[in-house]
């Protein structure tokens, strides 16, 4: 149980540096390639692409919060 729950990115877990930096660089790449093509960000396919053990929303809100920081 406890596999499926971090597989699926809803364990609650304190977002390391690393998970930070290639979620950044994700979503940095992601705003180039929409701008260019007009269209939104996709969140289905930034978390795909990371490989991070999070769900849409953890990503979307960590975003969020690191999005006021910077």
């Amino acid at each position: 149980m406890e596999r499926s729950q971090q597989a699926s990115g809803s364990e609650t877990r304190p977002w390391t540096e690393e998970e930070d930096l290639k979620l950044i660089e994700c979503i940095n790449k992601w705003k180039t390639e929409c701008q260019t093509k007009n269209r939104p960000l996709s969140w289905p396919e930034i978390v795909e692409q990371t490989a991070l053990a999070r769900n849409e929303s953890s990503c979307r809100k960590r975003w969020k919060y690191l999005e006021k920081r910077h």
